[in-house]
């Protein structure tokens, strides 16, 4: 199966640094459906917003704003200091290795060592723009290397 590993703020939602908006901006979830539709890829929910709700609301929520592909799941939550998101999303890829064929993460953090080669860090003020969604398809049609 092919992921994609999904923040929230600064890829659906974009953030001019003075107001956070709890609002997706429909061009973002736009971009997030042409590049699921066109790989055909899946969705595991890697942003902070993962805490605040069961799987069950997340989908609901996303499915509200208009996302179309497949929520599977959420990166587990790691408490320590040290741990990146990136570390996070490299638990889930060992829990589930064996049907990952290849993945991108969509993320507007800096730090996804030790996954940085398949990180597509988007601008928080813009969100998700199509130049971010040419670098995904192309993670997402490369096999895993990790």
């Amino acid at each position: 199966m092919r992921i994609v590993f999904l923040d929230f703020d600064g890829v659906l939602i974009p953030m001019d640094g003075t107001t956070i908006s709890r609002k997706p901006a429909p061009s973002c979830i736009a971009v997030l459906n042409a590049i699921t539709e066109q790989t055909g890829a899946q969705i595991v929910i890697s942003s902070s917003w993962r805490h605040t709700g069961s799987i069950d609301e997340l989908r609901a929520m996303l499915r509200g704003w208009g996302v179309r592909a497949t929520v599977i799941g959420k990166t587990p939550a790691i408490h320590s200091v040290d741990v990146t998101r990136g570390q996070e999303i490299a638990a889930w890829l060992k829990a589930n290795r064996d049907g990952v064929e290849c993945f991108a993460i969509l993320d507007d953090d800096s730090e996804m060592r030790p996954l940085s080669a398949y990180h597509v860090r988007t601008e928080k003020k813009l969100g998700l723009i199509k130049a971010d969604a040419d670098r995904a398809i192309e993670l997402l049609t490369l096999p895993v290397a990790v």
